[in-house]
């Protein structure tokens, strides 16, 4: 598909959004009703921001983003900088700025910091491990059976593994270089 065709289908979904290719084929997205709300987003960005605020598993905090955004292009992605579709919060804290029943946040990287308090309020700032992380998710996020199943199956997409695995090896050597 060209560009020009994404462009004008990305037009007919969002109207009030302007598209713009980069080199790279990543979009910036710009509301026009919000000004302000204009951002630039690719997976690798929100990849690198899930690992830079230590967040507990950041491969199925990925896979949520890619499953709960539609691979970054869903209305509430693009209108509400909403990537992991998490509703309006009635007793934790929070970082959403809009009054629907689904948060509405400044910025891309505002969602992501907002589901990390989801993440430190569920566990209580505790580690857990992967499996009771998976029942977590099931349990409280998500309700219905098959959302953990999702996540594999996104995980074992041979693409999004290379692209965690080539992120992992590029953080440790970049560590392993600063120790030296």
């Amino acid at each position: 598909m060209t560009m020009f065709l994404k462009n004008v289908i990305l037009l007919l979904l969002f109207p009030n959004v302007i598209c713009c290719p980069t080199q790279d084929n990543t979009i910036i997205l710009e509301n026009n009703l919000n000004p302000n709300k204009g951002f630039f987003l690719s997976k690798e960005h929100v990849w690198e921001y899930i690992n830079s605020i230590n967040i507990q598993h950041p491969d199925l905090v990925y896979a949520q983003v890619i499953l709960e955004s539609g691979h970054l292009k869903s209305y509430k992605c693009v209108n509400d900088c909403n990537l992991l579709g998490m509703k309006r919060p009635r007793r934790r804290p929070t970082t959403q700025i809009g009054k629907k029943d689904f948060s509405v946040y400044e910025t891309w990287q505002s969602s992501i910091d907002d589901y990390k308090l989801w993440q430190d309020y569920t566990t209580r700032n505790c580690k857990v491990s992967r499996k009771k992380y998976l029942i977590i998710l099931d349990k409280i996020y998500c309700k219905h059976g098959s959302y953990t199943n999702k996540l594999r199956t996104i995980l074992s997409n041979s693409s999004i593994k290379t692209r965690l695995n080539s992120r992992n090896t590029e953080r440790k050597d970049s560590i392993n270089d600063t120790a030296k």
